[in-house]
């Protein structure tokens, strides 16, 4: 007999979002599958009908967040009207999936940001206005600008008492269209 689709999709749901509480507790390595299920209330062989162990549900989970962010970005770029971060937007993306862009990097979890960077890239080229001949250069900049964003939100967002997110999306864009040079000079008059 075959489960109803609604009961497979909260149950994985449960399964998700019990790993997710241990995961911003715990180190990956101390989490282990009877955690998960007590958690969730479910047995381990509930566990195993969806995942085959903790790198899997790890891996799907990052995929789903990684596919929504995706999307909610390359809708933005088609809305965009200049190449600048659009507060709206990043509100929204700060509400939705700041949790895990923090928890992810203070757990070390590169694979997100890998995955993330890769499914990303050529929307952020498109936003920027990336058309540079050279291909390296194209990359370090990518890299440049991908690593400062994120490095920066997390800071941001693990200190939230030292500016607003407007505050930090109008520093962002600061930073991005005048370079560092020209905002350390203006926060010096």
């Amino acid at each position: 007999m075959k489960k109803q689709p609604q009961v497979t999709e909260l149950t994985r749901k449960k399964l998700i979002n019990s790993f997710w509480n241990l995961y911003k507790e715990k180190d990956i390595t101390k989490i282990g599958i009877k955690n998960i299920c007590d958690c969730a209330k479910y047995d381990r062989t509930t566990f195993y009908r969806y995942y085959n162990d903790i790198t899997d549900i790890l891996n799907k989970l990052e995929d789903e967040i990684i596919i929504s962010i995706a999307n909610s970005i390359s809708k933005n770029i088609n809305d965009k009207n200049s190449n600048k971060i659009n507060y709206d937007g990043f509100n929204i993306f700060n509400n939705k999936y700041g949790e895990y862009i923090t928890i992810f990097y203070k757990n070390g979890n590169r694979n997100f940001y890998n995955k993330l960077k890769r499914i990303i890239k050529k929307d952020v080229y498109k936003y920027f206005n990336f058309s540079i001949d050279n291909a390296d250069i194209e990359e370090f900049i990518f890299e440049f600008v991908f690593s400062s964003l994120i490095n920066s939100y997390v800071y941001w967002y693990n200190h939230k008492n030292i500016m607003s997110l407007k505050s930090f999306v109008e520093f962002a864009n600061n930073v991005i269209s005048n370079g560092i040079n020209i905002v350390l000079k203006n926060t010096h008059k």
